[in-house]
C-alpha cells in the first residue's frame, strides 16, 4: 500500500506504530567514497541486522527502482527498506512497520510505504493500480 506522510500522520490515532529510525550506517553505505566511480541514480537499501546496511539494488530507471523497493521484503525482523536517490543525497521512499492485531489477537507488523518525493509516490500508486487492473483483467 503505498501512503503519504500525511496520510500516516492523520491515520487513527489509536494504531500502535512502530517507527524505525534510518540509521547512520544504512545512509554511509550509499555514499560512495572519492576512489569510487558513481553508479546509478537508486539504490535499495535493505538492513540485514540491526545496523548492517547494504544496498541490494540499484537502477538509474526511477520505475525499476519503484518496483525493486515495493518487491523487496525485510532481511531481519522489522528491518529497514530504503530507497535511496544518490544523485540528490537522500532518502526518496522507506518502510514504516506498524504493529497490528489479527483477528486471533496475535501482533503482527503491517507495512507501510512512504515515499518522501511526490513524484516517485504518483509512480509507485500508478504502478500498482496497473498491476491490480492485470490481475482483475485475468
Amino acid at each position: 500500500m503505498v501512503r503519504s506522510i500525511e496520510d500516516i500522520n492523520t491515520h487513527e490515532r489509536n494504531d500502535s506504530v512502530n517507527t524505525i529510525s534510518i540509521h547512520a550506517s544504512c545512509l554511509n553505505a550509499t555514499r560512495p567514497s572519492q576512489t569510487q566511480p558513481v553508479g546509478p541514480r537508486f539504490q535499495v537499501i535493505t538492513e540485514f541486522s540491526e545496523g548492517v546496511c547494504v544496498p541490494t539494488y540499484a537502477t538509474n530507471m526511477p520505475m525499476e527502482a519503484i518496483e525493486s523497493f515495493l518487491q523487496k521484503s525485510p532481511m531481519c525482523e522489522e528491518g529497514d527498506i530504503m530507497l535511496f536517490d544518490r544523485e540528490n543525497q537522500r532518502p526518496v521512499a522507506s518502510v514504516k512497520w506498524r504493529i497490528r492485531p489479527t483477528e486471533l489477537g496475535l501482533q503482527v507488523p503491517q507495512r507501510d510505504n512512504l515515499f518522501h518525493d511526490w513524484q516517485l509516490g504518483l509512480l509507485a500508486f500508478e504502478l500498482q493500480t496497473n498491476k491490480a487492473a492485470t490481475l482483475s483483467c485475468g
